[in-house]
């Protein structure tokens, strides 16, 4: 491992805390957050270890250099997060972010935090004014429209969270297109949260139209198995998949299933074993799910080798997808643990080498 990587000093950082130097201990938070490009969470952690030291002055402003990097765009939001209201209080923040706005009243980072200040207070229209000052000059600016739409969505002003929403959509794919990745916020989760709003204010015919129409994108089936849009396969049909699981429309995801076949294949199967489970198909799931746990030897490949081991960890599989997981939780459901308890046993007993 690399001795000047984020991790490593994060963990020489942690060393010296354990060891009562905290002072020196700092130093190494500071280093990490200065080299965690890409690594918002170590940034945070750094800046948290400094507040949690009663150091707010320096959190303060290792914050602002780490925002005011431009290298750092897209962990922005995240790093906002420890601009908290402690943090303010402690340092003037209010007084001092006043002066810098008064000086340049085109500062962006100075218009967030002021709103992200007001937001504290629960003055929702002081931040959204801030907000709409910035994009008054620049009204492409995806992050500002990011937080305008958070404040909204607190505010549960949800027409107005939608026509943000709207707005932000092609911002959003045109810098995936540019970016791959890089991106603040991605098309998807734009699309996941107008699917959640529409459902909200026009139920869910609207929020399906939603998730399959917003970034024009349409799922075509190419010689029964070649697919176009290949990222709209792995996306909108599984956010489908999702919203109506949530919802426990179990028909409709089998509906989904059948529409899209190639999720059969994918992390959705399980929401589909589900959906019959619930939908008249218990038996055959429950002796789908156990073939392929038994059948496959995962019963015992899994160190699953005796009922104390499948079920002493009963706490560990309520809310997994794992096979093994759903058959302990299905046939709990069903009181039927007693039979495959006696399963389990006699699978186990077949084993010669079974301790």
């Amino acid at each position: 491992e690399d001795p000047e990587s984020a991790d490593s000093l994060a963990n020489i950082a942690a060393a010296l805390d354990g060891a009562g130097y905290p002072d020196r201990a700092l130093e190494f938070h500071r280093r990490v957050a200065k080299i965690s490009l890409g690594s918002p969470w170590q940034a945070m952690q750094a800046i948290q270890a400094f507040l949690a030291a009663d150091r707010n002055d320096e959190a303060r402003d290792l914050l602002l250099e780490l925002i005011s990097d431009p290298r750092r765009r897209r962990d922005a939001n995240y790093l906002l997060g420890a601009y908290s209201k402690p943090l303010v209080e402690k340092t003037g923040e209010k007084a001092r972010v006043a002066k810098a706005l008064e000086e340049d009243p085109e500062d962006v980072l100075a218009h967030r935090m002021a709103a992200r200040i007001c937001l504290h207070d629960r003055d929702y229209d002081g931040a959204l004014a801030h907000h709409e000052a910035v994009l008054a000059f620049e009204p492409e600016n995806l992050e500002v429209l990011n937080d305008k739409l958070a404040v909204l969505n607190q505010a549960k002003r949800w027409p107005d969270a939608l026509e943000t929403l709207d707005r932000m959509l092609p911002l959003a794919d045109r810098r995936q297109g540019v970016n791959g990745l890089q991106t603040p916020t991605s098309p998807q989760s734009l699309r996941q949260q107008r699917a959640r709003l529409l459902m909200r204010l026009e139920g869910v015919e609207a929020a399906e139209a939603s998730l399959r129409d917003t970034v024009g994108l349409r799922y075509a089936q190419v010689n029964g198995s070649d697919f176009r849009y290949g990222s709209f396969r792995s996306e909108v049909p599984s956010d489908l998949m999702r919203m109506h699981r949530g919802l426990e429309n179990w028909g409709r995801v089998l509906e989904l299933h059948r529409e899209f076949p190639p999720l059969s294949t994918s992390g959705s199967n399980s929401d589909v074993l589900e959906a019959r489970f619930r939908t008249g198909e218990a038996d055959a799931v429950l002796r789908e799910l156990w073939e392929s746990v038994a059948g496959g030897d995962l019963l015992l490949n899994d160190g699953l080798r005796s009922r104390t081991t499948l079920f002493g960890s009963a706490e560990n599989l309520r809310y997994s997808n794992e096979p093994k997981a759903l058959l302990f939780r299905f046939h709990g459901e069903l009181g039927t643990l007693d039979e495959l308890r006696a399963k389990v046993d006699a699978a186990v007993a077949k084993d010669p080498e079974d301790t």
